[in-house]
């Protein structure tokens, strides 16, 4: 038989209807009700699919490196609203698909934290146009419209804080994890 992976081609990869209709939200942002229909299926290229190129932009992104504030193996970085809305605007021009924040300089943290405002989720949310990509040397985090929105609406203050943390296993947890990986 044939191995298909998502890296087949730069193009390739899995998608899903619901209800006969792509959506325009990733798979786990797509709240779902009574008696839809899903269906998964796979692509050599999601480009020449008819419903995905309704939603499929220019594949552009707008970059913007931030450096971080190092204090005890803690990195932090605060995107300010000035800075997430110059991003946006020249998104909007260039008709990019992707807002992607670099935390430079936390190399050597254990955690890092990454400040945005509350109010450029709900800018970013309500156009829905862009995916916001946060990337640091620990991990990163992308959000659609669908999470940017529902991060907003959940937020308790004027920013929301992401964390992200390097954590270790001890021996028993990686032995249970072999033990599930064998089942």
């Amino acid at each position: 038989g044939i191995t298909l992976s998502d890296t087949d081609s730069p193009n390739s990869g899995w998608l899903y209807k619901v209800n006969n209709k792509l959506p325009d939200v990733y798979m786990g942002s797509c709240y779902l009700k009574n008696n839809d229909v899903i269906e998964l299926y796979y692509t050599g290229d999601w480009t020449q699919d008819p419903d995905a190129g309704s939603w499929a932009g220019k594949g552009e992104s707008i970059s913007q490196n931030i450096a971080a504030v190092v204090k005890d193996n803690e990195a932090s970085v605060t995107v300010t609203e000035a800075d997430m809305d110059r991003l946006i605007s020249q998104a909007d021009k260039d008709e990019a698909d992707h807002i992607v924040l670099n935390v430079t300089g936390a190399e050597s943290a254990d955690k890092v934290s990454v400040e945005i405002p509350k109010k450029s989720l709900e800018n970013m949310a309500e156009k829905g146009k862009v995916t916001l990509d946060v990337t640091t040397p620990l991990a990163g985090m992308e959000l659609d419209k669908g999470a940017m929105a529902q991060l907003a609406k959940e937020a308790s203050s004027d920013t929301l804080v992401i964390k992200f943390e390097e954590r270790h296993l001890n021996e028993d947890q990686k032995s249970d994890l072999t033990k599930d990986a064998t089942m």
